[in-house]
């Protein structure tokens, strides 16, 4: 058995799609698996009405999210509390508060404190390329 398995993503859904099936796996043969949000996704897009304030987005996203790692049998959701970023050029990628304004120093020095209390032997994430180029996803690899 593999031991402890993280999933660090930028904002709450990439986990979803990326790994879902690789954590529900490990979850049914007992390895533990804790998820890391960088961000709660404020920057989305939503049709649905009531959800084009950026805070308000993100606590459903953030709720969603530990909805649906619920359903796989995730518990350990944990959410770091940057800015979704947006799209490069977008009013959002320039906010003070962004994840892309944070120093990788930074954002490492609230990283590694829970990489080494979990003590993953396995780690998922977005490759260099960030899967299409969102500056959150490149900003986190």
């Amino acid at each position: 058995m593999i031991g402890p398995l993280l999933a660090v993503f930028p904002h709450p859904d990439d986990e979803t799609f990326t790994s879902a099936g690789v954590m529900a796996a490990a979850v049914a043969r007992g390895v533990p698996v804790t998820v890391i949000s960088a961000t709660r996704g404020e920057a989305g897009e939503s049709s649905l009405p009531g959800l084009d304030d950026p805070e308000r987005l993100g606590v459903v996203r953030e709720r969603e999210l530990r909805d649906a790692m619920r359903q796989i049998g995730v518990s350990d959701v944990r959410v770091l509390g940057y800015r979704d970023s947006g799209m490069e050029g977008s009013p959002q990628a320039e906010d003070a508060r962004a994840f892309i304004r944070v120093s990788v120093a930074v954002a490492a020095a609230k990283l590694v404190p829970l990489i080494r209390t979990i003590q993953p032997q396995v780690i998922l994430t977005f490759g260099p390329e960030g899967m299409y180029g969102h500056p959150d996803h490149l900003h986190l690899h």
